[in-house]
């Protein structure tokens, strides 16, 4: 097993930028209530782009939370957030349904990134 430390909800609450560069961090995630503001919110939309690219400097994958339409995917593709969840791919699993949907998405090689359409 591999263990990943990871920061949840960045940008809300106690996380800071100091954080970034004093802990282990591998995975940053973005809380869903930046990601549904994208378009609403010029400076929001600035804000997420600003943190993707924060972790692409610092080496740390970048997460997005509460994906719930393809625009959304294409907005955080294009601006190089390559990791999502939310609604729009699935709603929560327990594991064991989240490894079969994995299993079954490898056998199909689709090994790069889930995509609606795999359901």
């Amino acid at each position: 097993m591999i263990w990943r430390r990871r920061k949840n909800d960045f940008g809300i609450g106690y996380s800071s930028l100091n954080k970034l560069s004093k802990l282990p961090i591998d995975v940053i995630k973005i809380d869903k209530g930046f990601i549904q503001e994208v378009f609403q919110d010029e400076k929001t939309a600035a804000l997420v782009k600003t943190i993707i690219e924060i972790g692409r400097k610092f080496n740390i994958q970048v997460v997005a939370e509460g994906i719930e339409n393809e625009e959304t995917v294409k907005f955080l593709l294009d601006n190089g957030c390559l990791y999502g969840q939310g609604y729009y791919y699935s709603p929560p699993l327990e594991a064991a349904k989240v490894e079969i949907l994995l299993q079954k998405n490898r056998l199909a090689g689709k090994t790069n990134y889930y995509h609606k359409s795999w359901q």
